[in-house]
């Protein structure tokens, strides 16, 4: 169906760019220790009991691509967590937490399927056959399971998910060669334009988008990609945990889009880098504040989307106050999406999260 007349080009843009690219179910690579710490509130950081060997961290390798430096805890220190936490991570991994509605949701520190594992197979014969496997190296099949998620991700394309297991490497490649500094990424997270905030009743971290804060910075796409980037990384190392919680929730704010004069190549060209580094990571989404193009944003979604990453996806006008904290724990959210917790209006970073 054609867009009707009085729907804004800046809206246009915002859809085109957002929906092309942020969903789309592609994997990255797993990290090494994935565990909470005291800095972002009563965590410190250990080797959880899956982790296949104690390397240098993901966030520490981030850390000095960024100029950051971060305190390291001792392994022997003791992992600090609420009674909720403790008793979620100590209950039985069940068959429906592995995978549920056709979605695998742990891949690390647990078996492959059979059939996964001849998909793995005949991928590696597809490798050899081709001359391809010196390009990826053993890693990922080894340790990260990246090849089975890409395989997956690509619907049993090998050309397709060599092609993005290559594309992971290199981008990871270009962001370590380019470095930027702490200031800069410290004003773009501390806009308050991407940020997390407390987790879901799953204890899936919550990560808020607030689109209109971006016409307030004044830095380059570039830019913004790599504080991203830096954000999730984080994120990915600190607060998910492998074998327990591999993926995040998103609330996409749009409150203040209306008029908003996003440059939709540069936002798109963001968007679909980060989604290359962290695919199969959402666990869903509520687009909030959508206005009256509530209906067209859900119509022009189901253009890009297959029917199975449509259910991860829920448009929220007015109604998402309610919505919300039956995904998430009142106490976990703020009041501007109906929780308790006083809406933060600075130092977005490092997270923050409630006890």
């Amino acid at each position: 169906e054609s867009l009707p007349q009085e729907f804004c080009s800046d809206q246009e843009e915002l859809i085109d760019a957002f929906t092309s690219a942020l969903f789309e179910e592609r994997v990255s690579e797993e990290p090494e220790c994935l565990t909470p710490r005291s800095m972002m509130s009563r965590f410190e950081i250990v080797d959880p009991p899956c982790s296949p060997t104690p390397k240098t961290s993901i966030i520490q390798r981030m850390s000095s691509m960024f100029k950051f430096t971060f305190e390291s805890q001792s392994t022997e220190e003791s992992l600090k967590v609420d009674q909720n936490m403790h008793n979620f991570l100590e209950s039985p991994l069940t068959p429906e937490m592995i995978k549920s509605g056709g979605f695998r949701k742990v891949y690390y520190g647990v078996d492959l399927e059979f059939e996964e594992q001849r998909l793995m197979d005949r991928f590696k014969e597809y490798l050899y056959k081709n001359n391809l496997f010196e390009f990826i190296g053993e890693k990922p099949f080894e340790q990260d399971r990246l090849a089975i998620k890409c395989i997956h991700a690509e619907k049993l394309n090998f050309e397709k998910a060599f092609e993005k297991i290559r594309s992971i490497q290199l981008m990871e490649q270009r962001m370590l060669k380019h470095p930027q500094n702490k200031e800069t990424i410290n004003q773009i997270l501390n806009s308050g334009f991407i940020y997390t905030f407390g987790r879901d009743q799953h204890m899936r971290p919550v990560i808020v988008v607030r689109l209109s804060l971006l016409r307030d910075l004044e830095h380059s796409r570039e830019e913004v990609m790599k504080a991203s980037h830096f954000l999730l990384t984080y994120i990915k190392e600190h607060l998910l945990i492998p074998g327990r919680v591999e993926t995040w929730m998103f609330i996409l704010d749009l409150q203040g889009t209306k008029s908003f004069n996003l440059a939709r190549k540069d936002l798109k060209n963001t968007v679909e880098e980060l989604s290359n580094l962290y695919p199969c990571r959402l666990d869903s989404m509520f687009v909030v504040n959508s206005n009256r193009f509530l209906g067209l944003l859900w119509k022009v979604s189901k253009l890009f989307f297959s029917t199975s990453q449509l259910k991860k996806i829920r448009f929220e006008r007015t109604n998402y106050k309610k919505v919300l904290p039956q995904r998430v724990p009142e106490d976990q959210l703020e009041m501007r999406y109906g929780g308790v917790c006083p809406n933060l209006t600075s130092k977005f970073f490092p997270p923050k999260f409630q006890s």
